[in-house]
Parts: structure tokens; sequence; C-alpha cells
């Protein structure tokens, strides 16, 4: 079939294949990933220019994206991999399916982040809207651009068979929304072992179950991008083999993927995409390499970033790009103290010069009691009395070699008692010195705790202890951001939307450190009152 006919039967009959996203996740956020975090911020609050400025999608004259998700990437990939076109699949604008659904249209794939408005993301901006007495109205922005995918008009015209999956895809089933929605088959796992099967059948029309879970694929089966990743990333491990049982990434197996098929994607990135960021995803950076899953490998790890700086290098030099940054996004704090000296080497890399960034790194609670029963692994091969030091510790490594640190706390954990929450604000006080930015979240029943209860949100704030740690994390964070660091406005791609949203966040950050500020005192108040109070019962009872 020629180009101009393959056009032709595209844009009127549409695609065999067509996966997509939440607007929120299939978009680059103008050049800054970190401005992806607005998406949990309410609906009513992202329409219009703001909508359009924030979460820009760009794509070709057929809505094609010309950057995608890397998983929704990976997703792509393994469909041509197994016989698929690219006539036949295209990865699509999400704001553009009347143009690529149509009546040859068979399967539509969704990817979601976050479907049902119950992350952790949406549980911090909820709370720290709350404490300062803003109602959240309406849905998040994220599930409300889920819904408009999902009920769009040329998705409920020609009724293709539906397959959402992603990270958050488990909410659709935990809930029981994904019939009331008309979804034929949530799909949770990795996909390049057999899920091109599932959507060979759903277009041939044969059965599909309502629920299909990916198998575990061998290294071989995991085939390059053929979309350019969002952000340039590219994945360097899978899973982390700690085994804590409320995250879903740490109850995948430890993979680490192999040198020739990362140089392929970063290349294919810089090529095609990306021309400014490489960004190696691990959900434990420093351990990459490593057949221990408890311990870095130091020559693995710089090796890799050898190679990555190679090849950032003959792009700046012989191809004539501008300066290429290299980061990651996630380690855990026993990585960071079991081998400082390669975080010292890794940031020669990564943080050149007087250059920073950010990494991620969840904290989780300052209790060794709730490591011990909930999260064992996390703290090995040292011991959970020891974690808030070894915290402490990772931080101050990281900050000492240009790194900002993003860390996880999270609240309400299943038997969570009051000794526990004094832990966890013991630890906030101990992190006072450092450039961290701490957000609290709510605990959400996932991984190996699904279905243990949802967390209700009003019982954080009216619980004191909890609302305490809420509030003591968030004054941090926002001193943080508004004193420490630039705010991330300021890399986005255009001059407009660096001149509009660098004031409107730095407001923003300001205005909360007063309300948190306000918040302690009201706090320090009463606790001191209460404290009176108790003076006084014990004399008259005496």
């Amino acid at each position: 079939m020629s180009a101009s006919a393959s056009d032709h039967f595209n844009n009127k009959h549409g695609f065999k294949i067509v996966l997509t996203g939440e607007t929120a996740i299939m978009s680059d956020y103008g050049g800054q990933s970190l401005v992806g975090f607005a998406s949990a911020l309410p609906e009513g609050w992202i329409r219009g220019f703001v909508e359009q400025r924030l979460f820009p999608t760009r794509s070709d004259a057929k809505g094609r994206m010309y950057l995608a998700p890397y998983g929704v990437a990976k997703v792509e990939a393994s469909l041509l991999n197994h016989g698929f076109t690219r006539d036949e699949v295209i990865i699509a604008d999400p704001r553009r399916l009347s143009e690529v659904v149509g009546p040859d249209t068979r399967v539509v794939g969704i990817t979601t982040m976050d479907p049902m408005g119950v992350s952790y993301g949406i549980g911090i901006v909820n709370l720290m809207l709350r404490a300062i007495g803003i109602k959240y109205d309406g849905l998040p922005y994220i599930s409300r651009s889920f819904f408009d995918v999902i009920k769009s008009d040329a998705i409920r015209k020609y009724r293709p068979r539906i397959i959402v999956g992603g990270p958050a895809s488990w909410q659709l089933v935990d809930t029981g929304a994904h019939e009331p929605l008309g979804v034929d088959c949530v799909f949770e796992g990795e996909f390049e072992k057999d899920g091109w099967k599932l959507f060979y059948n759903a277009v041939r029309g044969d059965p599909i179950p309502k629920r299909f879970h990916g198998g575990i694929p061998a290294v071989q089966e995991i085939p390059p991008i053929a979309t350019p990743a969002i952000g340039g990333e590219v994945e360097i491990s899978r899973g982390c083999g700690r085994g804590c049982k409320f995250c879903t990434p740490t109850l995948l197996r430890w993979l680490s993927l192999p040198y020739d098929l990362i140089e392929k994607e970063v290349r294919f990135n810089l090529e095609h995409g990306e021309k400014r960021h490489i960004t190696l995803h691990s959900e434990e950076f420093f351990k990459y390499g490593s057949d221990n899953v408890f311990q870095p490998n130091r020559e693995k790890v710089m090796k890799l970033l050898g190679r990555v700086d190679a090849i950032r290098k003959e792009y700046e030099s012989k191809k004539g790009y501008d300066e290429i940054s290299i980061a990651t996004d996630f380690t855990t704090a026993v990585s960071v103290v079991s081998d400082p000296t390669l975080v010292k080497l890794s940031s020669e890399y990564m943080n050149p010069g007087g250059s920073f960034s950010y990494i991620e790194m969840g904290i989780e609670t300052g209790s060794p009691r709730l490591i011990d029963i909930i999260m064992p692994g996390k703290v090995r091969p040292f011991t959970s009395k020891e974690y808030p030091s070894i915290v402490e510790r990772a931080v101050g490594i990281l900050n000492d070699n240009r790194w900002v640190v993003v860390g996880t706390m999270i609240m309400n954990f299943p038997g969570e008692t009051e000794d526990d929450l004094i832990r966890s604000l013991e630890l906030v006080d101990r992190l006072k010195p450092y450039n961290v930015l701490i957000w609290t979240l709510p605990f959400i029943p996932m991984g190996g705790l699904r279905k243990k209860g949802w967390t209700i949100l009003e019982e954080i704030l009216e619980h004191p202890l909890r609302k305490e740690l809420l509030v003591r994390a968030l004054y941090k964070t926002f001193s943080v951001l508004l004193k420490e660091v630039n705010s991330p406005t300021e890399e986005m791609r255009s001059v407009i939307d660096r001149i509009v949203w660098t004031p409107v966040s730095k407001f923003g950050f300001a205005y909360m450190m007063i309300h948190m500020r306000r918040q302690m005192s009201r706090m320090q108040l009463h606790a001191k009152n209460i404290e009176e109070r108790k003076q006084v019962e014990a004399v008259q009872r005496v």
C-alpha cells in the first residue's frame, strides 16, 4: 500500500489498534516532567488556557503522537514486534480520537495513572488543600482526562473493544468500575510476554477475559521502542526486589536490562524525540546490574554511565546538540548509604559543575516497628532500628552530591499507632537541615495490601498527630521549594510558559508556607493548652 493510500485509509476508516491514555500523562508538560504533578489538582482549576499550556499534546497530521509515555511506547513496540504494522497501530493524541478511531478500529488500549482519583498524588493534594481550608471539588484533572478518553464520542460511536492497562489499572477492578465503564479487559503486569496475544485475539473478535495478567518476559522478548519517549526516558531496570507490601513495583522481579538495548533507546530518543534530556528510569538506580537485590554494583553502574555519557558527548560535539542532561528518577536510602562513593562518582555525570537535579526516595515511615511488619526488605542488609539514621545519612550524601531529594512518607498504614507517628515526626525533625521535599501521603491499598481498607482523608485531619506530621512535612517542603531550589517551571520549553508559570508557582509555594506556619502555631498553642489543663487537673486531684 502506498504512503498516500495508507494515509487516506487511516484517516477515513480508523486504525485497527489505537493506543492512548489520559491527557494528563500523554503530555510532555512543556518540557518539564515535574509539572505533571499539577494533574492532581481539581478539574475545575485546569480548563482552557491553563490546560493547554500545562498539558499540551503534540501530534502529526494523522493524530500520531510525536512523543509517548515510555510504557505506551513499549506496548507499541511489542505489537510491532509480533506482526502488526504502523498502518495498523497508532499511539494517538487523546484530543484527536475522532480522527483515528473509525469503523475499522478493533481495539482501543488506554493506559492510566489514576482513573478513579485515589492515587498518592491525589491524596496529598487533597489533604494539603483541606488543611488550609480549601474544599477539593470535583474529580482530579488526571481522572477527568481518563473519563474524557473512555467516554469520547468516537469510542461510543464505533464501540471497539477497550483494554485498560498501566500502573493504576488495578483501581478499576478494586472499585468495580471497569464493567459500568464498558471496559472489556483490565490488563495488569508486564506486556511483552503475552500481552500482544490478548490484542491479537481482541482484533480477531475472539473471546478475551475481563482481567488479564501479563507473564514475565525474558530479556530477549523486550524490544526497543519505536516511538520516542517523553523526557528522553529509557528503562534500565524493572522491579526492585525488596518486597514492600504496599507497593506495586517492589512485587515485580528484579531485572537489569542489557547495555545494548539501553544504548539503542538512548540514541533513538535523541535522534527522533527529546534532544535535551536522557532519563535513566529505574526503581533503584544505584543498584543497576547487581545480582544482589540488597547491594549496589558500582562497576556496572559506572559502566552504564560511561557509555551513556559517551553518547551524550557524541551528540553534543559531532551533531551540534545543545547541552544534554543525564538524570535518573528513583533510589532507596539503603543503596545510597551502602556505597557513598558510587553516589559521588555518579553525580559527576548527572550533576556536573554547579548543577543539581531531583531524585525520588521512598522514606515511608520513621517507625522501625512498621518497617518490620510491612517492609522488612526495605532496610536490608541493615536493621529496622538503624533506618531513621540511614535515611538521614542518605539524604545528606545525596545533597552533598547536588541531588534534591523528593521523599515520600505514608500515613495511616494498617495497624499504625501513635508511637509510629511520633517516630515519623522525629524523623521529619532530623531532616530539617537538608534539601528534601517531604510529601506525606495517605495509605492506598495497593500491592500486597490490596483491599486492606481505604484511607478516609477526614480521619487524617481529625487525628492530631497525623495532621501534625502532614503540616510539618509540608512546611519543610515549601520552604525548600521557595528558598533553596529553582521552580521546576523555569525549565519549561516555552518562554511564555516560563514567564507565566514561574511567578504563579512561587506565589503558590509562599502561600502554602504561610498557611503551614499558621497551622503549626495553632498546634503549638493547642498542645500548650492541653498541657496546662492536665497540670490544673493534676493539682485539683491532689
